[in-house]
């Protein structure tokens, strides 16, 4: 048991030190992908499962906040609904997000 506090101890230590407060000098971790632009998107959407074989989830989108599209997020490509098209629900655009 004190094994595995010591352990949390460890990394409790080394994650609060990898965040210094400073977020002009943020650097990005390897890997990181910078998004392009978010949209206010609704709850998922059906698509043609595009976004998910890049690890992703369909939403459908527009760029002002509604009633409807109420959740920002960080999108990361336009993708398609069930029959191919773009278009969805309440005049949205079929976007990929994390």
């Amino acid at each position: 048991m004190k094994v595995i506090a010591a352990l949390l101890v460890v990394v409790a230590a080394s994650v609060a030190s990898a965040y210094d407060g400073d977020e002009d000098n943020w650097v990005p971790p390897p890997g990181y992908k910078a998004y392009p632009e978010g949209r206010y998107c609704n709850h998922g959407t059906d698509g043609d499962k595009g976004c998910e074989a890049q690890a992703e989830h369909t939403y459908c989108c527009v760029g002002a906040a509604t009633t409807y599209f109420d959740t920002w997020r960080a999108v990361t490509v336009t993708s398609k609904n069930r029959t191919g098209g773009t278009g969805c629900e309440n005049g949205g655009t079929v976007w990929c997000a994390p």
